[in-house]
């Protein structure tokens, strides 16, 4: 678990946002319910109210409370909601024993985080408007709906600017006792190395998540996916996984060939030099080609359904595949270029691996603290509560 609480308005913000909201969560419990000890920290007391505020979040509903089968999980949900809180509270009073408190720096600076949310709310609203309307208050309508969303959680904007501004100050303090904490060379060049290796023994691996060290020779195309409803989709897919081979092939056979005039007439305009983009545009039904400039890149094992891989990778450049079928329909394929092996030097990614390593030294070393703290603090769960 990472502690570390960089931009955690934001993230509070978007779980507010993607929330269930309105009819059918399960309605905030009576005050009295709400001011129930559910734990102690040192003497300092956390009610339920505090993890009902948290839990309304996750948009449960009543008929989902009430269903047997989640039974444990829900409890399991609300048993982590509680830890989270007493983790808060710990850090809470070793932040303040080590002099740090709330003031008007932390607030101002929740508030100008908020803010740029909201901002960031407002360019989503004219985003989806097909032309921005000039009489439209995108900036209020943004701002409407995260009052409407705290307003259902039963949380006023003062209140939770105070608590967020209560994370800045803990992850101001988790800060200055880190500020030590960084990677060595060492460390820093043994991911290197190891990293490069499994990379390059696995390219297919390499997430979008991960530094990039190394790309085998590939191949940049670009297609046209004639595409089959998705209920035949679903429903070859569903043979596949029912193990059924045979039937699932010559149903998939039977379904290309009622799309086949059209992938045939696609094809030949694209054979006849016809702007493959300008075709793509017109007749393309992937998803992923819109706005995909660049096209795929596409190597051995590279994780694409097989035959478009194999049809890809047999293309010279600037050559078009006849029709490729596969699971999704019809594929024209072009392919654009050969891209080169590429291996990155570790003096061109050391301030990112730095950066990474160090973020991760930095939460093994808090995670440890407060591992400690906890073994030294007088807490009491009063599980049975919540």
């Amino acid at each position: 678990m990472k502690y570390m609480r960089k931009l955690c308005v934001l993230m509070a913000l978007a779980l507010l946002i993607t929330a269930v909201a309105g009819c059918g969560l399960v309605k905030v419990d009576p005050e009295k319910d709400r001011q129930q000890v559910i734990a102690e920290v040192n003497g300092e007391q956390i009610l339920k109210g505090e993890l009902l505020d948290i839990y309304a979040q996750y948009g449960i509903t009543e008929e989902q409370e009430k269903d047997a089968s989640l039974k444990d999980q829900i409890k399991n949900l609300k048993l982590s909601i509680l830890e989270q809180l007493i983790i808060q509270e710990l850090l809470e009073q070793k932040a303040k024993e080590a002099g740090y408190t709330m003031s008007d720096e932390y607030r101002k600076e929740a508030q100008a985080i908020i803010d740029d949310f909201l901002k960031g709310q407002e360019e989503l609203l004219k985003l989806q408007d097909e032309e921005e309307d000039p009489d439209r208050d995108y900036a209020k309508e943004a701002r409407e709906d995260l009052l409407e969303q705290l307003e259902a959680m039963g949380v006023t904007e003062e209140e939770f600017i105070e608590k967020a501004a209560k994370d800045i100050m803990i992850d101001a303090f988790l800060k200055e006792i880190t500020k030590e904490v960084e990677a060595s060379e060492e460390e820093i060049q043994k991911y290197y190395n190891e990293t490069l290796s499994a990379q390059k023994e696995d390219p297919a691996s390499i997430s979008p998540y991960d530094i990039v060290l190394y790309r085998p020779e590939r191949a940049r195309v670009k297609h046209i996916l004639i595409r089959l409803p998705d209920d035949q989709i679903k429903e070859y897919q569903s043979l596949v996984s029912q193990g059924k081979e045979d039937e699932a092939k010559e149903y998939l056979d039977e379904k290309l060939e009622a799309i086949k005039p059209k992938a045939m007439e696609v094809l030949e305009k694209a054979k006849a030099g016809e702007d493959f983009d300008a075709l793509i545009e017109e007749y393309g039904e992937d998803p992923g080609m819109v706005d995909n400039e660049e096209g795929y890149e596409v190597f051995e094992d590279s994780g694409m359904i097989e035959e478009f891989e194999q049809a890809s990778l047999s293309l010279k450049d600037g050559e078009i595949s006849d029709l490729v079928g596969g699971m999704y329909g019809y594929h024209i394929i072009k392919r654009y270029e050969t891209l080169a092996e590429e291996t990155v030097t570790l003096d061109e990614v050391r301030d990112e691996i730095k950066e990474m390593l160090d973020t991760e030294k930095k939460n093994q070393e808090i995670s440890a603290k407060i591992e400690a703290w906890q073994k030294e603090a007088n807490i009491k769960r009063y599980e049975k509560r919540i």
